[in-house]
């Protein structure tokens, strides 16, 4: 498959001690995937494979990217008004998305949102990506979500953002949310 290949060799030149270090280097990885055409491929349902390759090859090698959180915000955003921005900046890579799921994710401790009287609020677990997001897609319902920007300056005013210790590299993140 010429795209398998085409991102095998992207790759090839981070491996091992190579690997991106946390934070700039991460977001240059993800950057040059997304010049490579990998971050736009959540929209459409036939690119299911190819996600699942990059998956499986970026975590396999240990390469940490925000492609997880780029694909739910496709499938989640679609077309809905004023998404075609984040849209584009997702495919491009200037558009970081970390995804909390919460009790979507099936695990009791993911926490949970709740949207109320224009209020997001809530305490989020086991979020992928937070470190280097630009903004947070939170599933509040099944079929519910909300977008959060987050502050470029680190502030990220009435969100904060906490490393868990654990195995994960990046490690996850819980994220208390207080929107009102």
């Amino acid at each position: 498959i010429p795209f398998a290949d085409s991102l095998r060799r992207l790759l090839s030149g981070w491996r091992h001690d190579a690997a991106p270090r946390l934070g700039a280097e991460q977001i240059a990885l993800w950057r040059e995937m997304c010049a490579a055409g990998w971050g736009g491929l959540g929209a459409a349902p036939e690119n299911v494979p190819l996600l699942a390759l990059a998956m499986r090859e970026t975590g396999g090698m240990g390469l940490p990217v925000p492609l997880i959180g780029a694909v739910a915000a496709q499938r989640w955003l679609g077309d809905a008004d004023g998404a075609a921005g984040l849209l584009t900046g997702v495919a491009d890579g200037s558009v970081r998305f970390a995804l909390a799921m919460g009790p979507q994710d099936g695990d009791g401790g993911a926490g949970h949102a709740d949207w109320a009287e224009g209020c997001l609020s809530g305490t989020l677990a086991l979020v992928e990506d937070a470190e280097i997001a630009t903004h947070l897609l939170v599933l509040t319902g099944q079929t519910q979500a909300c977008v959060v920007a987050l502050a470029q300056d680190n502030t990220r005013a009435q969100v904060h953002i906490t490393p868990t210790p654990g195995f994960a590299t990046p490690p996850l993140a819980q994220v208390v949310l207080d929107r009102c």
